[in-house]
């Protein structure tokens, strides 16, 4: 995954992702960044994933999503919800045919106040 910085009307050379931020463990493909630019959903090895952007403008760690929404063979193509409610992704599994699925986002917050201090600590 690479970033490209939006400066003075025209995009910047692109950077790889772990470089630009530092973290060995932002390494994956079917990227998605939320609006507000707080976390990011990726596939890394055959599984869903989640960073979160911290105050200092570093990232989090990669957090596997677990066997909640990971199957055991593929998933891929992670996309929330214009309002934010809902994840949809691709996943097959020994026990779930290859389909789209999607489940409620609201893991996403559960797992941003464990992964995150907040303010103050």
């Amino acid at each position: 995954m690479y970033c490209s910085r939006y400066l003075d009307k025209e995009f910047q050379t692109p950077v790889l992702l772990t470089e630009y931020f530092h973290n060995p463990t932002l390494v994956g493909y079917n990227p998605f960044i939320a609006p507000d630019g707080s976390y990011l959903l990726f596939t890394a090895q055959d599984s869903l994933h989640i960073s979160f952007r911290k105050e200092d403008g570093t990232w989090t760690d990669r957090i596997n999503l677990g066997g909640a929404i990971n199957a055991s063979r593929v998933n891929g193509s992670p996309r929330v919800t214009v309002d934010g409610k809902y994840l949809f992704f691709v996943s097959a599994g020994s026990n779930r045919p290859w389909a789209i699925y999607w489940v409620s986002a609201a893991f996403i917050d559960r797992l941003r106040a464990e992964h995150l201090p907040t303010s103050g600590e």
